[in-house]
């Protein structure tokens, strides 16, 4: 479904605690990651979609280290990810 929303242009939000709730070939077919504080297993998985790879342990530790109300953003074209306030 992921793929056929964005070929259309369509909005799909997938969400979850766990990343690996989802089946892998969903993360190709998503094109904006917003990811909160994860553990180990999840950050890594995620550092190894949006990070280069020769930062790809330095953004696991960071995603298993973030503050409340900040999370790492993601999208399509960016060259690495960014650190994001969602509010207070």
């Amino acid at each position: 479904m992921a793929k056929e929303c964005r070929k259309y242009g369509i909005s799909f939000v997938v969400a979850s605690q766990e990343a690996k709730d989802f089946d892998s070939s969903v993360f190709t077919a998503i094109a904006n990651y917003l990811a909160l504080r994860l553990n180990d297993a999840d950050a890594k998985l995620i550092a190894k979609i949006v990070a280069p790879s020769d930062k790809m342990s330095l953004f696991a530790d960071r995603i298993k280290q973030m503050q409340k109300y900040k999370a790492w953003f993601y999208g399509e074209g960016m060259k690495a990810p960014s650190q994001v306030s969602l509010g207070k």
